[in-house]
């Protein structure tokens, strides 16, 4: 079990998990972690070992083929639509928008999802949506159709709707993946003063592992479809650990501002060699 899977605080657990696109491979095998209220923690792992896939069973658009996931006890695919909308939100990685809405009907939509279905925006449902706005730098072309943005403009859209909407959970798949450093860190420094604030839970998947340990208290670190690691970035992010999952060689050490893990890809160390360094700066 993840190590947070016992806590009576748990807001979701993912408990034996294994999912199969096609039959007899499993993409996922057994996977178990749980969550607590007001915590943000990250999936990370190579490529195809199903990381953006565990996040669609956790929203329930996909079943799995053994095992189950709760949301406060329940059985996520027991909500119905409405109620699951005032509980979870995602933002996938790749965001298509055809129809030409603008970005403040994304956004409203966003915070529409948790109201009934007959009600209508308060005064301070409307402040939410302008603040967040505000707050993810798309105030600006608030008119503008979805459809005409660029990348990065598109994925803030799609995560000011999310933070519109107010979730328990907040699931992102590669939230950064479309940005440049000055908007990744506006994003970030959103969403991290957005989950203070709310007190909720963020899950997110990335490639980043860079970003994942400066900004999450836990990593859950996959390989093959398993947990290979469960815990603080420090105690995961190391060296080995990280040429055991990517096979390649990295560079890791404990920065002296923060005392959070720096990594680094390391050109020459693709032979098995590792290393593990505390960086000093006495000198």
């Amino acid at each position: 079990m993840g190590e947070l899977e016992n806590n009576p605080g748990k807001l979701l657990g993912v408990n034996n998990v294994t999912f199969s696109y096609c039959a007899g491979k499993p993409v996922i095998k057994g996977i178990d972690f749980g969550l607590s209220n007001g915590r943000i923690a990250a999936i990370v792992g190579p490529n195809g070992v199903g990381k953006s896939t565990i996040l669609k069973i956790i929203c329930g658009y996909l079943k799995p083929t053994s095992g189950e996931v709760l949301l406060n006890g329940n059985p996520i695919r027991s909500y119905d639509n409405q109620t699951r909308s005032g509980l979870v939100a995602a933002v996938p990685q790749n965001i298509y928008a055809p129809i030409p809405f603008s970005v403040e009907q994304v956004v409203k939509m966003g915070r529409l999802a948790r109201l009934s279905r007959f009600s209508r925006l308060s005064e301070i449902d409307r402040e939410i949506i302008s603040r967040t706005m505000r707050k993810l730098n798309i105030a600006s072309f608030a008119g503008r159709a979805v459809g005409e943005l660029s990348g990065g403009e598109r994925q803030r859209v799609m995560i000011a709707t999310a933070l519109a909407q107010e979730p328990d959970l907040l699931l992102l798949d590669e939230p950064t993946s479309h940005l440049d450093i000055g908007n990744s860190a506006r994003v970030l420094r959103a969403l991290i003063n957005w989950q203070r604030e709310k007190g909720s839970s963020i899950l997110i998947v990335t490639h980043d592992v860079q970003m994942a340990a400066r900004i999450c208290e836990r990593i859950i670190l996959l390989k093959n479809g398993n947990v290979v690691g469960d815990g603080k970035p420090h105690d995961v992010l190391t060296s080995e650990s990280l040429f055991q999952v990517y096979g390649h060689g990295v560079s890791s050490f404990i920065s002296p501002l923060d005392g959070l893990p720096v990594i680094l890809p390391d050109p020459t160390g693709g032979d098995g060699d590792y290393q593990e360094q505390i960086y000093d700066d006495s000198e």
